[in-house]
């Protein structure tokens, strides 16, 4: 499996971390303005024309979260974070 994780909007959200987690999750760290909501986007097996809504997260007072998300299975996927 190949995971590709980008910032998308003005300014970029901060991917801090990503960590595979013992459960088959994957955990991503992710700063910018506090209380911004941020959305997880994936594209799945190279189509970057068609991404779909994995996780929407509202950043805290400090500006960072921590989204898991479950890896779908397919060869490659990829996930960007978008600004609202």
């Amino acid at each position: 499996m190949l995971l590709l994780f980008v910032g998308v909007g003005a300014p970029d959200p901060q991917i801090t971390l990503v960590r595979p987690q013992p459960d088959g999750t994957v955990r991503i760290d992710v700063s910018r303005q506090p209380s911004k909501t941020l959305t997880l986007e994936r594209g799945v097996n190279g189509s970057l024309a068609q991404w779909t809504t994995a996780k929407s997260v509202t950043l805290d007072g400090q500006g960072k979260a921590t989204v898991f998300v479950t890896a779908g299975g397919t060869p490659r996927e990829f996930f960007r974070l978008r600004t609202n």
